[in-house]
């Protein structure tokens, strides 16, 4: 997924969200920043070319970064050694990508929809309860899924790009052709099956993992869920500060 678009997917969200793609960004690192101080240990799953996981390299926090598209993580590798940030890279899904000293995590994200790309239940709870396998005492969770209202037809023009979805829902499931042309060419032509969870439905799947919600904000564009281990006292704390 997304293995074509790798190479254009950072100038594609400038293009077409600008300011909007900039102020999530900065939403989240703020939250996140509110949770746990550097030199935390935190798994980025569902990287990407490094949105979320760049900046929190550069504050100093320890990343481990998890992107099972090739085009995505060469992308991420090429940003961070441009930056000259350190992050820990893994090619796959969570739990087949983590390496055994993946370990002890103050801090997993599922960032900017990640969760909404794991259709089946069974795959979304096993990467969950992996997650939680692989964080501290008082580790944190956090997972944004995207809005319902995002997952729409549409056709996007911005800059040198044109994005077209055309969505089609079979009850929960939102199957979407996804065409992304750049001056005139297209540049991706992608067939991808996402999921909407409401709220509830939310809610049993961190149950059934083994994480209790903590709190509900969001980053203006995302909700943002912030989940804690069942278990886990309030004021316990995982190495890194967590909840400082």
């Amino acid at each position: 997924m997304h293995d074509d678009l790798a190479p254009h997917y950072d100038a594609m969200y400038d293009a077409l969200y600008g300011d909007a793609f900039h102020a999530a960004t900065a939403g989240l690192l703020r939250i996140l920043q509110g949770l746990c101080a550097p030199p935390a240990r935190v798994l980025d799953v569902g990287a990407g070319t490094g949105r979320i996981a760049l900046p929190l390299a550069a504050l100093g926090y320890a990343v481990t970064a998890v992107e099972p598209s090739r085009g995505m993580l060469d992308c991420l590798a090429h940003k961070a050694r441009l930056e000259a940030q350190h992050i820990s890279l893994r090619a796959g899904l969570v739990p087949a990508a983590l390496l055994p000293q993946d370990q002890h995590f103050a801090l997993a994200l599922l960032a900017f929809g990640v969760l909404d790309y794991m259709v089946d239940d069974a795959n979304a709870e096993r990467v969950l309860t992996a997650i939680h396998a692989r964080c501290a005492p008082g580790g944190l969770c956090v997972v944004q899924p995207a809005p319902r209202l995002y997952m729409a037809s549409r056709r996007e023009e911005g800059g040198r790009f044109i994005r077209e979805v055309d969505l089609r829902w079979e009850g929960e499931v939102a199957h979407l052709s996804h065409i992304v042309q750049l001056d005139e060419q297209t540049v991706a032509d992608e067939t991808l099956t996402m999921r909407y969870r409401s709220p509830a439905d939310l809610q049993r799947l961190f149950e059934r993992t083994g994480w209790r919600v903590r709190a509900e904000t969001s980053d203006g564009a995302y909700p943002t869920w912030l989940l804690g281990r069942v278990g886990d006292g309030l004021g316990q704390e995982a190495s890194g500060s967590c909840l400082r």
